[in-house]
């Protein structure tokens, strides 16, 4: 599995403050993972456990090995809505080792710093100091300033069928070394993803089933491995003149985790760059939902459609990007609808509790952290 990780120095110990900060960052009450320790039984046992965990993790850490218990997980279907006969109508959870989760949490830790510089501007998924608010308000403000000097856009709109869960575990790995963590790091994690499982209880019968792909679900690490995986692939791709220029360098893409859109200035570019795009994706797994990759493109382009595959993808008039409806006249009508209607189901369960609340202050706060929210999502990306 692991492919050419080099020599590497051992690894500082774990200490005993590294395992209480990260048991100070798990959420209390979530559920536990098949050895049922859950993390507010971890946050219970005070200096001490700190002391006797620092110790057996430094082993792991040190053998680059972990607990064979720590390779399972348990899992959880969650009825969504339709025929409960339908598997599709259930979302799986997956529910991993507490103990496991606050190994790589403290691992995180260490190498967030190194993946971080690695990644480029464009990509704002699970990064410190950005959010899916830089991304929309530079998708708002391209669109705006394209309409405003008449110039060519074309949107293009990927959605990758599972990515969380294709992902190859070898493109992790290479990622990693090529990204400059630490080789006994890329090493402990390889073991992390060696002989994984999960059990499944379908009609009062356990089911295990083996992982070969794919990041761990629940663990914190998963979204860093994965977007330094898709930022190995990527690199291959010759975009520096592709998309649409900006203070003198050109703009070819956004990323926020696996949501990515390339800019272009014509349809042919589109189709040249998800053409790239698909190609080096599918070397680490991917593959683009043919029904849900979209464009978009605005009045002053050329160029009637885009395919993928052979198959051509739909042109769309508006588009729902990370939570925020976007059209090229940047017509705000469907948005504000949608808030009105985010808002108005926000506020549907607390209607109950609400009339009886005599406490205009409480109320007040209830409809501040709950309906406002809501309402107004990305509102500062609005244009004025």
């Amino acid at each position: 599995m692991n492919p050419n990780i080099p020599a590497g120095d051992e690894p500082p110990r774990i200490l005993p403050a590294e395992v209480r900060v990260a048991i100070q960052s798990m959420k209390p009450s979530t559920a536990p993972g098949p050895d049922r320790i859950s993390a507010d039984l971890l946050r219970a046992g005070g200096h001490h456990l700190h002391v006797i965990l620092a110790e057996h993790m430094s082993s792991y850490l040190r053998k680059e090995r972990i607990p064979n218990q720590w390779r399972t997980s348990r899992t959880v279907l969650i009825h969504k809505k339709g025929d409960r006969e339908d598997l599709r109508n259930y979302r799986p959870i997956c529910l991993l080792s507490v103990l496991y989760k606050l190994f790589t949490k403290i691992i995180l830790t260490r190498i967030s710093r190194t993946l971080d510089e690695a990644q480029p501007q464009e990509q704002a998924g699970f990064r410190q100091g950005f959010s899916c608010m830089d991304n929309i308000q530079t998708v708002s403000r391209v669109i705006e300033v394209c309409r405003e000097y008449r110039l060519p856009l074309v949107l293009t709109f990927v959605d990758y069928e599972k990515a969380f869960d294709s992902v190859e575990t070898n493109a992790i790995l290479s990622a990693l070394v090529d990204q400059g963590v630490d080789a006994s790091y890329v090493r402990t994690l390889a073991d992390c993803y060696r002989q994984c499982s999960t059990t499944v209880q379908l009609f009062q019968r356990p089911i295990t089933i083996p992982i070969a792909k794919g990041v761990r679900q629940g663990d914190t690490i998963s979204p860093k491995l994965f977007t330094a995986a898709l930022l190995w692939a990527m690199k291959s791709l010759n975009w520096d003149e592709r998309g649409i220029r900006v203070d003198g360098r050109f703009l070819s893409n956004l990323r926020f985790a696996d949501d990515i859109v390339p800019f272009s200035r014509s349809t042919e570019e589109a189709q040249a760059m998800l053409n790239g795009l698909n190609e080096v994706g599918k070397k680490i797994g991917l593959r683009m939902n043919r029904t849900k990759t979209k464009f978009m493109k605005n009045a002053f382009c050329d160029g009637e459609r885009i395919e993928l595959e052979g198959t051509q993808i739909a042109e769309t008039m508006s588009y729902v990007y990370l939570g925020r409806s976007l059209n090229m006249e940047n017509d705000l009508k469907e948005e504000l609808g949608r808030r009105r209607r985010a808002a108005w189901a926000a506020f549907g369960p607390l209607r109950e509790a609400t009339d009886q609340l005599t406490d205009h202050e409480l109320r007040a706060h209830l409809f501040d952290s709950t309906v406002l929210p809501a309402l107004c999502y990305a509102a500062e990306t609005r244009p004025r």
